[in-house]
């Protein structure tokens, strides 16, 4: 079959996009909202738990004073997997700057928590009247975990 025998075969595809009306606009931004919302609850909840560590001491004088003032926890397990390998590691590695040690199991209980409270409000923010939107989204800001 030469070129000019092959069936002429044309293909068109057209797209309609309308205008997204002012509620959907609305309910987008609320949801983006919660999820700004979340993220600092999120953050709150890392320093209830201690999840990270205070700054480390940038001068001799702030080394010796969290030594003296015991502004530290040392973290045996982390020293012990590494065995003799830690003389590849600088002479801080195992100490968390910081009296409080991290409560994973804590956090990670708040955190579940925060999700499904925060899924709550997603919904709510989806499917209810703009008015009760508003307001889950007002009342989620003042959000504090209580364990």
């Amino acid at each position: 079959m030469r070129y000019n025998d092959a069936p002429q075969v044309a293909n068109a595809a057209v797209a309609l996009v309308g205008t997204p009306s002012i509620e959907a606009t609305q309910r987008d931004f609320l949801t983006q909202r919660v999820s700004q919302v979340t993220y600092k609850h999120d953050q709150d909840l890392r320093k209830q738990f201690f999840m990270d560590e205070q700054d480390r001491p940038k001068t001799a004088e702030e080394l010796i004073k969290a030594i003296e003032e015991g502004n530290y926890t040392l973290d045996q397990e982390m020293i012990d997997r590494t065995g003799e390998d830690i003389i590849h590691y600088n002479n801080e590695y195992g100490i968390r700057w910081g009296k409080e040690k991290p409560d994973h199991k804590g956090y990670k209980a708040a955190k579940a928590v925060l999700k499904e409270d925060a899924q709550e409000v997603i919904d709510t923010v989806t499917t209810a009247s703009i008015e009760e939107a508003r307001q889950a989204l007002k009342d989620f800001k003042v959000w504090k975990y209580a364990a």
